[in-house]
């Protein structure tokens, strides 16, 4: 068995053949739902499901708190107030923007809704200021780091828009706003994830955030996280899930497999029953 495959393998990694394998590979990121989350509206990329699963498993009789972190346009806040509308439940949907354009269409689109907070800061690791690049208003691409124009296909070499914004924390904004517990935190930031969880020890150990959903992608690997540090932060509280395109897949395990460096792929993490606050 083991000659067979050593004869196959030597057949099939021929030169000729590496277009085809790249092929395969992508084709199978795609199926993982491992590329393209980024690229896809939120109810083709999973997050609709996942988004479903959250709410379903939260208690009638109490205000669902959403810290919508990265909020852009609104298209996930959007998703968040027409499904939550669906079960007549109260909320409270805070949204994190720290573009002022991009605030500003954000407000815009979730005008009149009075369970709705836009508030034009970032989030991450501790409170302070920082520089936003972005190649245009209201791109979905906007960061801190200025290299992240190097992951688009040949580069980024068009003009760059600066703009200072104000950075908090989810432990800070908890306590300032009396919030004893998040439901779902839903981080989005172009590779600076894990800042945001770093800013959330607190709240985390505390065990009042039940879901956390974030995007992990090539800006991630820009900034020197990836998929192991937050399985190595969090995977003793919380299980993981990969959200794919047709549901969750549960990830038992960590592997060097599940780290994406193209495109982008949501994870979906629910809080341990024993970690849960008591309350």
């Amino acid at each position: 068995m083991l000659r067979a495959y050593e004869t196959f393998l030597w057949l099939l990694s021929r030169p000729a053949f590496y277009g085809l394998w790249l092929w395969v590979r992508r084709l199978s990121s795609h199926a993982l739902s491992m590329s393209s989350a980024a690229r896809l509206p939120c109810h083709r990329t999973g997050e609709q499901l996942a988004l479903e699963q959250v709410l379903a498993a939260g208690r009638t009789d109490e205000t669902l708190v959403i810290l919508d972190v990265g909020a852009n346009l609104g298209h996930y806040a959007a998703l968040c107030v027409s499904r939550i509308a669906s079960r007549a439940v109260p909320y409270e949907l805070h949204c994190f923007e720290p573009s002022s354009g991009t605030a500003d269409a954000l407000e815009i689109s979730l005008r009149g809704n009075p369970h709705v907070q836009v508030h034009r800061t970032g989030m991450g690791r501790a409170p302070g200021e920082a520089t936003l690049y972005a190649p245009w208003a209201t791109c979905g691409a906007a960061s801190s780091n200025p290299e992240l124009g190097t992951l688009f296909p040949g580069g980024y070499s068009g003009a760059i828009e600066e703009e200072p914004f104000r950075i908090d924390t989810v432990d800070d904004f908890l306590v300032r706003h009396n919030i004893q517990s998040v439901h779902l935190l839903k981080i989005d930031v172009e590779g600076m994830e894990f800042d945001v969880i770093e800013g959330a020890r607190k709240s985390i150990a505390a065990g009042q955030i039940r879901f956390i959903q974030f995007e992990i992608s090539g800006a991630t690997m820009l900034n020197r996280f990836y998929l192991r540090d937050f399985w190595r932060e969090l995977s003793d509280r919380y299980t993981f899930h990969l959200v794919m395109h047709q549901g969750l897949k549960l990830i038992p395990d960590y592997t060097p497999h599940l780290e994406c460096f193209a495109g982008a792929a949501n994870y979906l993490l629910e809080l341990k029953p024993q970690g849960r606050a008591v309350g």
